[in-house]
């Protein structure tokens, strides 16, 4: 790694309704575009997917429609690579991570791995015996033969080195894509509900069942509970028959799956905002919600401590009964309380995660990275 890089970004999907990967690494790649440094992505992409090379501003694209392909296209760059091309790939467990860490080793270029919460507790935890066969036949000699490797947050650099890698780890966060134009907070008149809101994906490592526990021990009557995005996995009915279950049922709602431009309305209608994940490297729906001016209550389990010392929200252990307290609290606020609340959230996620400048500090870590 040195000067004169490029890079080859390799996504092994596109498809947003899947997670941030999806979302962060498009975006990431377009980022470092954007400094001047040239940029190959190579995307898996099914044909019933609406991504297009708009999606990756002054990036070279291709598109492939399966890992076959994908497999074939990425030996043909790395053979006509220059020596101060660079691979980056996020994730740890699918077969191409693995292949682009192989492509890595055979041409000798540099790859860094991201592994994207991973290898985070909960998630090596499920699914254990899958992955733990994949972390012996390939997954750690990838891992562990990554030029450097990619943390999100401060949190999943501690995962990284707990699972034993000892090279260079380097943090820069995600970006937040805000809109051109945010829309105006939505004035709730007498007789309508406020509004916490839940947008992400319905999976069960997301803690939807403690949140839909906490805000049945909780919620005032003049509250309502909106569930919003798509369903990964079926978790959708469990967490529909659970909220069936509850005394304050009517007041639970899900809305189902968000397009990127409804969500910003769905925001700016909304007065609290709740991620009670069990798992995030990231979690890019906090700092959207703070940029539209919402207190965010979120676990501890995610890499939003920084709510708590900034006076914009809450971050509390993982399950309902942490989280009903909070909520207690929470709901209780008044407007004013809750708005001087969103308003330092807001600049504070548009003064540190703007996409221009997380490609800036990407870049310049790689550099650093070179230099050593």
């Amino acid at each position: 790694m040195h000067e004169g890089m490029e890079f080859i970004f390799v996504l092994t999907t596109v498809e947003t309704e899947l997670g941030g990967i999806a979302r962060s690494v498009p975006a990431l790649a377009a980022a470092v575009a954007r400094t001047g440094v040239p940029t190959r992505v190579l995307a898996v992409s099914a044909p019933s997917m609406t991504v297009g090379p708009d999606s990756f501003p002054g990036c070279t694209v291709r598109f492939c429609s399966d890992r076959a392909d994908a497999r074939k296209t990425l030996r043909r760059w790395t053979e006509e690579a220059s020596s101060g091309c660079i691979l980056y790939h996020a994730g740890v467990w699918d077969p191409l991570n693995h292949f682009v860490a192989a492509s890595g080793r055979r041409r000798r270029l540099p790859f860094i791995a991201s592994p994207r919460s991973m290898l985070d507790p909960w998630a090596l935890a499920h699914r254990k015996w899958k992955k733990r066969l994949a972390w012996w036949l390939y997954a750690r000699r990838d891992l562990h033969g990554a030029a450097a490797v990619h943390a999100t947050a401060d949190l999943e650099s501690g995962y990284i080195r707990a699972a034993g890698y000892r090279g260079p780890v380097f943090v820069v966060p995600n970006g937040i894509a805000f809109p051109d134009r945010s829309p105006s907070r939505l004035e709730k008149g007498g007789g309508m509900p406020k509004r916490l809101l839940f947008l992400s994906r319905i999976h069960e490592k997301k803690g939807i069942p403690d949140l839909i526990e906490a805000f049945a021990r909780n919620a005032p009557p003049d509250w309502e509970l909106i569930i919003a995005g798509n369903d990964d996995g079926g978790h959708e009915g469990v967490c529909r028959a659970l909220a069936a279950r509850q005394a304050n049922a009517g007041q639970i709602h899900f809305h189902g799956p968000v397009s990127d431009t409804a969500k910003w309305n769905l925001y700016a209608s909304s007065d609290l905002f709740v991620l009670p994940s069990y798992s995030e490297n990231f979690g890019i729906v906090v700092g959207e919600a703070l940029a539209a001016g919402l207190p965010v209550i979120t676990t501890t389990a995610t890499p939003w401590e920084d709510l708590v010392r900034r006076r914009c929200g809450w971050c509390v252990p993982t399950g309902a009964g942490p989280l009903a307290k909070v909520l207690r609290e929470a709901l209780s606020l008044s407007p004013d309380e809750r708005k001087a609340m969103g308003d330092r959230g807001a600049r504070w996620v548009r003064q540190e995660f703007a996409w221009p400048r997380v490609g800036e500090d990407f870049v310049r870590a790689v550099r650093g990275i070179a230099a050593q």
